[in-house]
């Protein structure tokens, strides 16, 4: 049995190797080797190889006999069906939210939106960057959203769904975010008000609406990127 003091080595790793495959600082494909990670993390082989199977489970890492760990590669297929559980999961757990949602859900909603909306959404000299802040609180607001839902494992696999498709808008770069002819903050607060107003099936339909929309623009990003690299 793991010590407590190994277990919290193992937590931070766990996070920080979490936090660089979401940011996209360890990008789709990335071999994980067990040398180079212990490096960076300055941890021990067993820690690593911990943090990495729990990674796994959680389908941010990629097991391969023989071969070892990577991070997940961006594909039209795995984006297609990643998309359609998101859907299915994320919208039933709203539409049961919805239902049994109470002020403090309300309260938590309108606040995380709020903050959403008034942040902006790029950084950087050009503006061509998405602030890691505005990130944060999308997160939070798509989070409050169904955090009323009873079910805590529809919580817990949406949660997983929404990590797995943060691989795909950090490898991106904001082209979701980037386009002329979404309006995303309507989106949101159109979202927010079918929630508030107890609609939940208006709810989770403009959900996933927004999880679509977003999801077809990734998907003709990544056609154009392999047109590109065959050119």
């Amino acid at each position: 049995m793991a010590s407590g003091d190994e277990r919290t080595r193992v937590e931070g790793v766990f996070a920080r190797l979490k936090a660089d495959i979401l940011s996209g600082d360890l990008p789709p494909g990335s071999k994980l080797a067990f040398a180079s990670l212990s490096q960076r993390y300055s941890a021990s082989v067993g820690v690593t190889r911990e943090a990495l199977s729990r990674l796994t489970e959680l389908g941010l890492v990629v097991a391969e006999p023989q071969v070892g760990f990577r991070v997940p590669t961006v594909t039209a297929a795995d984006l297609s069906d990643l998309t359609l559980a998101r859907c299915e999961i994320e919208g039933s757990a709203l539409v049961q939210s919805v239902e049994h949602g109470d002020l403090a859900w309300e309260t938590r909603v309108v606040a995380s939106h709020y903050a959403l909306e008034r942040t902006p959404v790029w950084q950087g000299a050009t503006g061509d960057a998405v602030s890691p802040a505005w990130e944060a609180l999308h997160t939070d607001f798509h989070v409050a959203l169904i955090s009323a839902c009873p079910s805590v494992r529809l919580i817990d696999i949406a949660a997983s769904l929404r990590d797995a498709g943060q691989i795909y808008r950090s490898w991106s770069h904001g082209v979701t975010l980037n386009t002329s002819h979404r309006d995303f903050a309507a989106e949101h607060r159109a979202i927010k008000d079918a929630a508030l107003a107890r609609n939940g099936a208006e709810a989770s339909e403009l959900l996933k609406s927004h999880l679509t929309q977003t999801a077809d623009l990734l998907l003709e990003y990544l056609a154009a990127q392999a047109a590109s690299s065959v050119a």
